[in-house]
C-alpha cells in the first residue's frame, strides 16, 4: 500500500463515512454514469434496445457509485488532495 501523501483523515474508513463524504464530483460521477450508459445501451442494443439501456444503467450505476466511493475513501486515508476535508473535520493543514 502507498504512503499517503496528504493528511490522514480517517484511515479505514466505513461505508457511511465515505459516502457521507461524497462531494459535488463524486455525486456528479455517480449520477452521469448510468445516464450515460444507459443511452449508449439503448443506442446499442438493437434486437432490444429498452432492456439494454436497463442493464448498461445498473452496470454503469454500479461502475459510477464505485469510482465515487473510491474518490471519497482515497482522500479520507490521505491518497488524494483533502483540503475540503482537512476544513471539514478540523485538520490543521501541513502547508
Amino acid at each position: 500500500m502507498e504512503k499517503p501523501s496528504y493528511p490522514v483523515i480517517n484511515p479505514a474508513p466505513t461505508v457511511g463515512q465515505t459516502v457521507s463524504n461524497f462531494s459535488f464530483s463524486d455525486w456528479t460521477i455517480a449520477v452521469t454514469c448510468p445516464a450515460a450508459a444507459g443511452v449508449y445501451g439503448y443506442l446499442a442494443g438493437k434486437p432490444l434496445p429498452k432492456q439494454s439501456a436497463v442493464v448498461a444503467a445498473l452496470i454503469g450505476g454500479l461502475g459510477g457509485y464505485f469510482l465515487a466511493y473510491q474518490y471519497s475513501s482515497a482522500r479520507l486515508m490521505g491518497l488524494k488532495e483533502n483540503s475540503r476535508e482537512q476544513s471539514k473535520f478540523g485538520i490543521p493543514n501541513p502547508q
